[in-house]
């Protein structure tokens, strides 16, 4: 089996497909025929290359494009590659002003009763703050009360309770 690169139209064993959703899952793009291209590896791994320098103050978007040209010399694949890390770099940009919600969202609110998802938009709108970051003060809470953990840094939660060591002589047993 093979396919064509969505972006350099290069004819490639279907073995190194990247299937990539034009609008991220992680911002609610579906699992559907015109969300998904294929891409070889290379077009897929510099078009979020481009989509990173985007979002960057570092570049200009004129740099950005010349660079773009210079990987692609087909201005079709060149405006391809653009078009697709826009739509990244917009979908990130949504996501980090809170105007989308990340899909673990979604998927805890899935089996959520009706009247629950209501109750978690009210109260989510009523604190100001999106709904993920409602549910992870939720859960970070939880084990907090639950395991004593400590916070070594904002992304990293500690749960490993600490190692009980018998005094010398003891016939106790190590804690695990």
């Amino acid at each position: 089996m093979v396919f064509n690169c969505w972006i350099c139209a290069k004819l490639l064993p279907a073995m190194y497909k990247h299937t990539h959703h034009k609008i991220p899952q992680a911002t609610g793009g579906a699992d559907t025929p015109g969300n998904l291209v294929e891409l070889c590896p290379g077009c897929h791994d510099a078009l979020h290359n481009v989509a990173y320098r985007l979002l960057s103050a570092k570049h200009s978007l004129a740099s950005i494009r010349s660079d773009v040209s210079m990987i692609y010399q087909n201005a079709e694949a060149s405006a391809r590659c653009f078009e697709l890390a826009c739509l990244v770099r917009d979908a990130e940009v949504a996501a980090r002003e809170g105007l989308v919600e990340g899909r673990s969202v979604h998927a805890a609110a899935t089996t959520l009763s009706t009247k629950a998802k209501n109750a978690l938009r009210m109260r989510t709108k009523e604190l100001g703050i999106s709904q993920e970051a409602y549910l992870r003060s939720l859960v970070l809470s939880d084990l907090i009360k639950a395991y004593g953990a400590s916070i070594a840094s904002d992304d990293q939660l500690l749960l490993v309770p600490p190692r009980r060591v018998p005094a010398r002589g003891s016939n106790a047993k190590r804690s695990p």
